[in-house]
């Protein structure tokens, strides 16, 4: 049984999103430390502080001064951190952010899109696509899989880079 606690980072820039996240992540088994930060510039000084310390980076795409994808792309770059990025989605992208946000999710640290309004569920599947065992991680990450092909689809209108594709 994993009884290792596992660090989030929670970034969006409604108080209240950071506030039902971290509700949902404080209930979920495993779940150590959540940090909040309410924008991408925050977001980057925190991660950069410490790269070990989140395993999960969860992020709103589109908040003020850096959007979560590029703060995702910075902190890849500039760091030699370990943590896992699943975005959260409303719409509404410039098609500046669109293109930033295709590029990043190229990158395998990069687990998917969950959208807006999200549920309990989708935070457990961030968890577990991040930090669960074997088949549930397995199993979690296809899910997440498909709900980035949907949000891509729906209110994304990005296209998706070779791993995300339906496989044939």
């Amino acid at each position: 049984m994993d009884t290792e606690k596992h660090g989030v980072m929670v970034a969006d820039d409604e108080r209240l999103n950071r506030f039902v996240v971290s509700r949902i992540l404080g209930g979920i088994s495993g779940c150590g430390e959540i940090g909040l930060s309410g924008d991408g510039i925050q977001l980057l000084e925190q991660i950069v502080a410490d790269p070990d310390k989140y395993g999960l980076i969860i992020t709103d795409i589109m908040m003020p001064g850096m959007t979560g994808p590029e703060a995702a792309k910075e902190i890849f770059q500039s760091t030699r951190t370990n943590a896992c990025v699943v975005f959260m989605s409303g719409g509404g992208l410039r098609e500046s952010d669109r293109r930033i946000l295709s590029e990043i999710l190229s990158d395998e640290r990069v687990l998917g899109v969950i959208e807006k309004p999200f549920s309990k569920e989708d935070i457990g599947r961030a968890f577990q696509a991040a930090f669960g065992q074997d088949s549930e991680r397995e199993t979690a990450c296809q899910e997440l899989i498909s709900a980035t092909r949907a949000a891509a689809k729906d209110v994304l209108q990005i296209e998706l880079p070779g791993r995300f594709q339906a496989q044939a």
